[in-house]
């Protein structure tokens, strides 16, 4: 299962740092898809496993003459594939290389590799021109396409592309204007969408992105599967004093990833839902501060959204209870205090407790020991009497995570104030 805030599409740049990412970079963008770059040149070639990760790997070589796919690529390229992967690579000259030799001549094992894997076989290794391009009528991703090399906004670099002759099943996708293939496409036990050009010297932006939305589309069709989700706690059964701290506890996956999770609460049997919050990231648990609803028929609905938009969501089995906060009872504070954290030292949370013998205007923030703000957990909010806890997650108001070091909890009403050391560790 994909990590929560992954993307889609895994960028291999394997041009030999001669920066033709930018066009890639800025189509992905274009179109709205989001990408990780992976710089070959500096980390070798990504593992099957890595690109096991993403729904779609885009692999381009730019002007690579010679070992455009080293063998060690050829062997994760081909555990990828094998394993149902999706692919869209393009070079001007890996056929060149891997299949007819550039100046060398290929390894047996360089030819079964784009024989078997980018299911080609090299027709004219260097087209003269090169030649306009078109899409094939009818095809997935070629049809009606038609554009120009080099020039314009390109990388004006295609000086030896290749034709194609498809192999085991590929089909064309993309024609140079002489009729010979330019791009093929193979749909079967993984995706590959070849182009023996490079994208980058594609001559319009405009040309570039709709090739691009076009390719990874149909790498990455929108799926229908709905995340699972379960409500864990609370699942009915509990009763919750109203302005005190619970843990909202849930669990949810999905055939791709979960990218996001919204919490509703309703206190009328579930007939009507009032968002608590929303686009928080799967995380199983979120510390929620209960509202004095005073009702016996609480449900809490879970929603959990996949990268297609699809939502799935589970509410609570059966009702909990919400109380009033009470003003003070036999068992209840009789004098304001703010309790040590827990734990302490801490990363990245700490549980902050403290107590109102009645109700109370309550200020809590966790400052510098200079005394600057960093962020306010309670701010002249009115709470009912009671044992009360707030949770610091180590981030400061702008969300953004806090260094390590010691703060100091401030805790004051019109009647009391207290001040205590905390430790966040890294």
């Amino acid at each position: 299962m994909l990590p929560v805030g992954y993307v889609p599409v895994l960028l291999v740049d394997d041009d030999r740092t001669r920066a033709f990412e930018s066009f890639f970079v800025d189509a992905l963008n274009a179109v709205g898809k989001g990408f990780l770059r992976w710089e070959a040149g500096v980390l070798g070639a990504p593992s099957a496993e890595e690109m096991a990760q993403y729904r779609a790997v885009i692999w381009f070589t730019g002007n690579d003459r010679r070992n455009t796919l080293t063998p060690s690529d050829q062997e994760e390229l081909a555990a990828y594939l094998g394993a149902g992967g999706n692919l869209f690579i393009t070079g001007e000259d890996i056929g060149e290389d891997l299949w007819k030799g550039n100046h060398t001549t290929p390894t047996p094992e360089d030819i079964a590799f784009y024989e078997t894997w980018l299911r080609a076989r090299v027709n004219v290794e260097s087209e003269p021109g090169p030649p306009d391009v078109v899409g094939v009528g009818g095809d997935v991703i070629g049809d009606s396409l038609a554009f120009t090399l080099n020039g314009g906004t390109s990388a004006d670099n295609q000086k030896t592309v290749s034709s194609l002759l498809p192999q085991s099943g590929a089909v064309a996708s993309l024609n140079f204007d002489n009729g010979r293939i330019a791009a093929l496409r193979y749909a079967g036990t993984y995706r590959l969408f070849y182009c023996a050009f490079g994208f980058e010297g594609i001559t319009d932006a405009a040309d570039r992105n709709q090739l691009m939305r076009r390719a990874v589309e149909w790498l990455c069709p929108a799926e229908t599967t709905v995340p699972g989700v379960t409500v864990v706690s609370p699942n009915g059964g509990e009763s919750l004093t109203g302005a005190s701290t619970h843990t909202i506890r849930w669990t949810a996956s999905d055939d791709v990833a979960v990218t996001t999770v919204n919490i509703l609460l309703s206190s009328d049997n579930g007939q009507n839902f009032a968002s608590l919050v929303r686009g928080i990231p799967n995380s199983f648990a979120w510390d929620w501060v209960v509202p004095n609803v005073i009702s016996d028929s609480c449900v809490i609905r879970v929603e959990a959204v996949d990268p297609s938009g699809n939502m799935g969501h589970d509410v609570s089995d059966t009702f909990f209870e919400v109380t009033e906060t009470t003003d003070v009872t036999p068992h209840g504070p009789r004098v304001y205090a703010l309790h040590p954290a827990a734990p302490n030292p801490f990363n990245p949370r700490t549980r902050l407790r403290f107590d109102l013998p009645r109700p109370s205007h309550v200020w809590l923030d966790i400052v510098r020991v200079d005394g600057r703000r960093v962020r306010t957990l309670v701010d002249g909010v009115h709470l009912q009497a009671g044992a009360l806890l707030r949770v610091w997650d180590g981030t400061d108001d702008g969300g953004q995570a806090a260094a390590a070091g010691v703060y100091l909890v401030r805790f004051r009403t019109r009647d009391f104030h207290a001040t205590r050391k905390i430790h966040l560790v890294k």
